[in-house]
């Protein structure tokens, strides 16, 4: 069972605003459908794994699962991101 840093799972959340900004500056654009999924960072894969295992029962999970969702939709309307298709 792998064990999971919340702190250094939110620093690397926190990031992402310097990524946009670099981004933006950059005029570089960023792929909206990897950003929208939320079970491909390293907490996301932790929430839909070991914890579900560990914690799916609790009310406060699906609330921690409902958020990172929602963060990782919001993050995904940043202005300069596009879908990439394939």
């Amino acid at each position: 069972m792998k064990l999971m840093d919340l702190n250094q799972a939110i620093q690397k959340h926190a990031e992402w605003k310097l990524k946009f900004r670099s981004a933006m500056t950059k005029q570089e654009t960023l792929d909206a459908g990897v950003i929208e999924k939320d079970n491909c960072c390293e907490l996301g894969k932790w929430l839909y794994g070991d914890a579900r295992t560990q914690f799916g029962a609790l009310k406060s999970y699906t609330s921690c699962v409902t958020r990172h969702a929602a963060f990782h939709k919001e993050a995904a309307k940043v202005p300069g991101h596009q879908r990439q298709t394939v």
